[in-house]
C-alpha cells in the first residue's frame, strides 16, 4: 500500500505556471515547465489556433493535436418540401475504413432514392437537487413549484435569449426533491445556458419558497444527476434530451446486391437473432456502430465530444418490403448545436458550412443529416458483417513475425548515402536533406499497401549536395521504399473484400500467378540492369539499399523536374500526346523489349517471371463477372460476355504465337510515363514487369493515348510503326495475332481490375481505356490490317 500524503507534502506539490491564463508568456512558461520535466512538445506546441478564438474554450493551453478529416457524400437527402439535395459531411477519425464505409452506405442510400428524416423534439434538461428536513416539506415544495411555474420561467428568460423553459418535472426521493428543468435551446446544444438560467431560478425559488411557506430549504445544488448529462439513461431515451430525430430509407434489392454485395434475405436472417440477443443482454437501444459516425461528425463540427456517449444511443430497425428493405435509425438524445461551444472556431465553421448547417436556424437540418449519415454507416457496416467482408478485411494473410522495420528517424545522411553508391561512389557527398513537402504522391499499389502496413513505404524526395570538379553541385533525388509483394496482396485483399468476399479469396489463392509476385525485387533489378546497359528511357538511377532480414528494399533515382517536362501523369489527358510522343515511347519500349529477347539476359533477372494468366483463370472470370453485374448497357454486356468466354482459350492462343517473349513493363501507360522537353520519354514504376509478348505494352499505351473513336487508319499507323522497328519480324499476320492476344490479356487482367476497383472509387480514365481496348480488338479481329 502507498503511504499517506502529509499536509507538508501537499504544500510542496509543484504548481504549473500561468495559473490557467492563456497569454503568450503563460503558454510559453507551461511548455518550458513540461520540457524541464522531460516532456517537450515540439509538435503539440506548433498550433495554428488563435488565442482569441479559444479564450472561452480551454484553460492552461499548451498546444493542439490534429485529426484528419475525410469527405463523405454525396448522400441524397429528401427534404420536407419535396426537394432533393446531395448532402456532404466532413468526418474526423483515425480509424481506417470508416470514411470509406460511410461513403459506401451513402452510395447505397442515394441509389435507392435517398433518405428522409424527421425531428420529434429538441430539449435540454438541468436537474437541481433540494434538501429538506422531512418528507412533508418536500411535498409542500413540490406543489409550490408547480403553482409558481410562470414566475420561475420569467426568471430564466432574464438570463438567456435562447433558453425557453417548457416544464419543470419534480421527482420526490424521500426528503429531497429533484427538479427537472426542461428547456428548448434554439440552435445551441444548451448545456451552459440552461445551467445559468437554472441557477438563477434556484436562487429565486429558495428565497420566495421560504418567505411564503416558512419551510426552510436545508441545501440545494445545481445538479443531482437527474438530467443524465453525458450519460445514457432510460429517461433520456423515453422523455428526450437533445434532439430526437429519425432517419428512414428504402433499399432496393438491386442496390443491396450491387453496392452492398449481399441480399435482403441474408440481412434479415442475421438481424432477427441479433436483435433477440440484444434484448436478452439488456442492450440500450440496438445499433451496429452509430458512435463511429456521431464521433466523426462531432469532431469535425465542434460539438461536445463528451456527449458522444448519450448521443450515440441508436435504435436501428429494418424489415423486408416488396422492393428490398425498409430501414430506420432513431437517435432519441442527440445533443448538438450549430452555435455555441466549439462551433465558432474557423475550421469547425467550415465543416458546418459543408453541411449547410452554419449559424442560426440550422440545428434541425444538422440533426437530420447526422442521422442520415449515421444510417448510411449502419447499412454499410451491417452488410459487411453479413456478407463476410468485415471479417475478410481483418483477416491475417501470411506470417506475422515481428520485424525491425525501417523508420523515418533512420533516414540520416549516413544511411541514405548507402543507397546512392551507384551514382555517387566516387563523389564526396557534402549533405543530404529532405525536400519540403515530405513524401510525394504515391501510386495505386503503394496507397493500397499503406492501409495494411505501418512500414515506411513510398517516395521520399531529397536534395543531395556533392563535390564535382572541385565545385559543390546540387542534385534532386527521390528514395522509393518498397513494400513486400505479400503486403501488396494484403492491400488488394482489403480492397477486394469491400467489393466481393469471394474475390478477396481468389486474389489470395492465386497470388503467386499475379504480376505482383516479387514486385519488391523486380523494380530494383530492372533499374539497375537498364542503367548498367546504358538505357536513358528511365529516370537516372542512383543506387539501392537492401536488407532482407529487416525487409528493407529501397532505391534512389532522379527526381523529375516538372519545369523540364512536357507532361506527366497525363492519363486523363490523351490530347497532350502528340504522334511524336507516342512513337518516341513505342521506340523506347521496343529498345528495352529487343534487349530482353536475349534469354541469357532474362536469366540474369530470374525474379521477373513469365506471365501466365490462365493459371489464375477463376480470378479473372470473377473480375469479368463483376463487370457484367455492374454493366447496364446491352452492347457492352455482350462485349463482356465474349471476353469472359475467351479466358479459357488464352493458354492455347499463347501456344500459337510466333513472337519471341521478352521482359515487358506491364503497366505501360501515362501514369508511369513522362515526356521530357526534348521529346524523350521517361518510363518509371517497373514493379509489375513480367515476361510476355512486347505487344502487351504497346496496346496498353495506345488504349490510354488514343482519342475515343479513333480511326482505323490512326491505329494502323502506330502498329505498323511498331512492326517496322524489328529488323526481321515474323509475318504480319502472326504479328497481328500477338496484338489480339495481348488485348485480350490486357482487358481480362488489367482493365478488369480498374473497372472492378471503380465499384469503390471510379478511375476517371477507366471507361475510356475499356472502350479503346475493345475497339482495337474488334478492328484487329476483323483482320483488315
Amino acid at each position: 500500500m502507498g503511504r499517506a500524503t502529509t499536509a507538508q507534502q501537499m504544500s510542496d506539490l509543484p504548481i504549473i505556471p500561468g495559473r490557467g491564463l492563456n497569454t503568450f508568456s503563460a503558454i510559453k512558461a507551461r511548455q518550458e515547465y513540461l520540457k524541464n520535466l522531460g516532456h517537450p512538445l515540439p509538435n503539440v506546441s506548433s498550433s495554428s489556433l488563435s488565442l482569441a478564438d479559444i479564450r472561452s474554450n480551454i484553460e492552461s493551453f499548451v498546444g493542439s493535436v490534429e485529426v484528419p478529416l475525410g469527405i463523405v457524400g454525396p448522400l441524397l437527402f429528401n427534404k420536407k418540401n419535396g426537394e432533393q439535395e446531395q448532402a456532404y459531411t466532413l468526418a474526423g477519425t483515425l480509424e481506417g475504413a470508416l470514411v470509406a464505409s460511410m461513403n459506401r452506405g451513402a452510395k447505397a442510400l442515394s441509389r435507392s432514392g435517398g433518405f428522409r428524416a424527421s425531428v420529434k423534439h429538441q430539449k435540454m434538461v438541468r436537474a437541481p437537487l433540494f434538501f429538506f428536513r422531512r418528507k412533508r416539506e418536500a411535498l409542500l415544495f413540490k406543489g409550490w413549484v408547480a403553482q409558481h411555474f410562470s414566475a420561475i420561467k420569467k426568471i430564466t428568460r432574464q438570463h438567456s435569449n435562447h433558453a425557453d423553459l417548457q416544464s419543470i418535472q419534480p421527482v420526490l426521493v424521500s426528503d429531497t426533491v429533484h427538479l427537472r428543468f426542461v428547456y428548448r435551446t434554439g440552435d445551441a446544444a444548451g448545456q451552459n445556458m440552461t445551467t445559468t438560467c437554472t441557477w438563477h431560478a434556484m436562487l429565486w425559488i429558495a428565497e420566495h419558497f421560504e418567505k411564503s411557506t416558512g419551510a426552510p430549504i436545508l441545501r440545494y445544488i445545481i445538479e443531482g444527476n437527474g438530467s443524465s448529462d453525458k450519460k445514457v439513461s432510460a429517461y433520456s431515451i423515453t422523455e428526450g434530451r437533445g434532439i430526437h430525430v429519425t432517419a428512414t430509407c428504402s433499399l432496393n434489392e438491386a442496390v443491396i446486391h450491387k453496392v452492398l454485395r449481399t441480399s435482403s434475405e441474408e440481412i434479415i436472417r442475421c438481424y432477427q437473432p441479433s436483435l433477440a440477443l440484444s434484448k436478452i443482454d439488456g442492450m440500450v437501444g440496438y445499433n451496429i456502430n452509430v458512435a463511429n459516425a456521431i464521433a466523426a461528425i462531432f469532431l469535425a463540427t465542434g460539438q461536445d465530444m463528451a456527449s458522444v456517449h448519450e448521443s450515440a444511443v441508436g435504435i436501428f430497425h429494418l424489415e423486408k418490403n416488396g422492393q428490398g428493405l425498409q430501414l430506420s435509425l432513431t437517435l432519441p438524445s442527440l445533443v448538438v448545436g450549430t452555435v455555441g461551444g466549439g462551433t465558432h472556431l474557423p475550421r469547425q465553421q467550415e465543416a458546418l458550412h459543408v453541411m449547410g448547417c452554419k449559424g442560426s436556424g440550422k440545428v434541425e437540418r444538422f440533426a437530420k443529416l447526422i442521422a442520415g449519415f449515421a444510417l448510411a454507416l449502419e447499412v454499410s457496416t451491417y452488410a459487411a458483417i453479413v456478407s463476410g467482408e468485415f471479417a475478410k478485411a481483418h483477416e491475417k494473410l501470411g506470417r506475422n513475425k515481428p520485424v525491425n522495420w525501417l523508420t523515418r528517424k533512420e533516414l540520416t545522411p549516413t544511411f541514405l548515402a548507402k543507397a546512392l553508391q551507384a551514382k555517387f561512389a566516387s563523389q564526396q557527398i557534402q549533405s543530404i536533406e529532405p525536400l519540403p513537402g515530405g513524401m510525394l504522391d504515391n501510386g495505386v499499389i503503394t496507397n493500397l499497401t499503406s492501409r495494411v502496413s505501418k512500414k515506411l513505404i513510398g517516395f521520399i524526395p531529397l536534395r543531395i549536395r556533392f563535390l564535382h570538379n572541385k565545385k559543390i553541385v546540387s542534385q534532386r533525388a527521390v528514395i522509393k521504399s518498397k513494400a513486400l509483394d505479400m503486403e501488396v496482396v494484403k492491400g488488394l485483399h482489403l480492397m477486394a473484400a469491400s467489393i466481393d468476399t469471394s474475390l478477396s479469396d481468389l486474389l489470395n489463392r492465386y497470388k503467386q500467378h499475379l504480376e505482383y509476385a516479387l514486385c519488391h525485387k523486380k523494380e530494383i533489378l530492372l533499374y539497375e540492369h537498364l542503367d548498367q546497359h546504358g538505357f536513358d528511357c528511365t529516370p537516372a538511377y542512383f543506387g539501392k539499399y537492401i536488407n532482407e532480414k529487416r525487409e528493407i528494399y529501397l532505391f534512389a533515382q532522379e527526381l523529375l523536374d516538372l519545369d523540364k517536362l512536357e507532361h506527366i501523369n497525363s492519363q486523363k489527358e490523351p490530347e497532350k500526346w502528340t504522334p511524336q510522343h507516342i512513337e518516341a515511347t513505342i521506340g523506347a519500349m521496343t529498345e528495352v523489349h529487343r534487349h530482353f529477347e536475349n534469354e541469357a539476359l532474362r536469366q540474369l533477372l530470374k525474379d521477373v517471371p513469365a506471365f501466365k494468366p490462365w493459371n489464375a483463370a477463376p480470378l479473372y472470370k470473377k473480375l469479368v463477372a463483376i463487370m457484367l453485374e455492374e454493366e447496364e448497357r446491352t452492347e457492352q454486356k455482350e462485349r463482356l460476355r465474349r471476353l469472359k468466354t475467351c479466358i479459357d482459350q488464352l493458354k492455347a492462343d499463347h501456344a500459337q504465337l510466333k513472337v519471341p517473349p521478352t521482359i515487358i513493363h506491364h503497366d505501360c501507360n501515362p501514369r508511369n510515363i513522362a515526356i521530357r522537353k526534348n521529346g524523350q520519354p521517361c518510363i518509371y514504376d517497373w514493379e509489375l514487369a513480367v515476361v510476355d509478348v512486347p505487344h502487351r505494352d504497346i496496346v496498353e499505351l495506345l488504349s490510354f493515348v488514343l482519342p475515343e473513336n479513333f480511326s482505323e487508319k490512326k491505329l494502323l499507323r502506330y502498329l505498323r510503326f511498331h512492326y517496322s522497328l524489328y529488323p526481321a519480324p515474323p509475318a504480319w499476320e502472326e504479328w497481328r495475332s500477338a496484338y489480339v492476344y495481348a488485348l485480350k490479356v490486357y482487358l481480362v487482367t488489367r482493365v478488369s481490375f480498374y473497372e472492378v476497383a471503380g465499384v469503390l472509387d471510379r478511375y476517371a480514365f477507366s471507361e475510356r481505356i475499356l472502350n479503346n481496348a475493345f475497339r482495337m480488338l474488334e478492328i484487329l479481329e476483323r483482320g483488315f490490317l
